[in-house]
This record gives structure tokens, sequence and C-alpha cells, in this order.
């Protein structure tokens, strides 16, 4: 609180800019790149932060992504889209989810595949 916002690093402006998003106690938060442009550990903190509020609110997270592994550690129903486009639907809340979309298990292994024709 006694800090200039322009000498805080990237992932303590993300976690001030969640924690202003939740003071009027919303159900949904959402959020465009949350770990976009932050070094490994201040993503892992932003994730963690993350997915503690889902697990601890019960809020839903609606998160536009490129990062595989946001998605692996929030769980919940994807939808996954390839230029603006639906690609696949699927949900994988738990500890050892069944993906059945090859596409989509090659994107949360962190490998890249190109749009259906």
């Amino acid at each position: 609180l006694d800090r200039d916002g322009a000498t805080l690093s990237g992932g303590e402006k993300q976690r001030v800019t969640i924690s202003r998003a939740l003071l009027g106690d919303p159900e949904a938060l959402l959020l465009d790149e949350p770990t976009a442009a932050l070094d490994p550990p201040n993503a892992a903190v932003v994730v963690d932060t993350i997915s503690g509020l889902r697990q601890s609110r019960a809020l839903t997270i609606v998160a536009a992504t490129h990062q595989p592994e946001l998605i692996r550690r929030l769980g919940g129903c994807l939808l996954y889209l390839v230029k603006g486009r639906p690609e696949t639907y699927e949900c994988i809340d738990g500890v050892a989810p069944t993906i059945t979309d090859g596409r989509l298990r090659a994107f949360l292994a962190g490998e890249r595949f190109r749009a259906t024709p």
C-alpha cells in the first residue's frame, strides 16, 4: 500500500489487479492472458492465486490463455479456439483427467497444432 504502482513487478501488478477485481465479491472472474509477460516464478504465483480462489470461493474463472500450464492447473471445462473458431470442448477436472480430443491433449502437452481445414 505504501509503494508507487510503477515500482511493482509484473507478478505484483497482476496480483493487485486480481485483488481489485475481487473487491466486489464477484461470482466470476474474467482473465485475459493472466500470466502473459511474467517470468516463471511470478507466473507460478499468479496461477497458484487463481487456483486457490477458484477452490476457496467457488469462483467461476473464464480465462483466455496460450499457456497450457495455466489450463492444467485450473482444470474445469475448456473451449479450445483456433483462429477464433471453436475446435473442441472438454472438461478436465480431476487428478488424472481423460482427454479424448488429440489436439487438446497435444496442446496441454505443450505441442502446437494447425487448425483443421
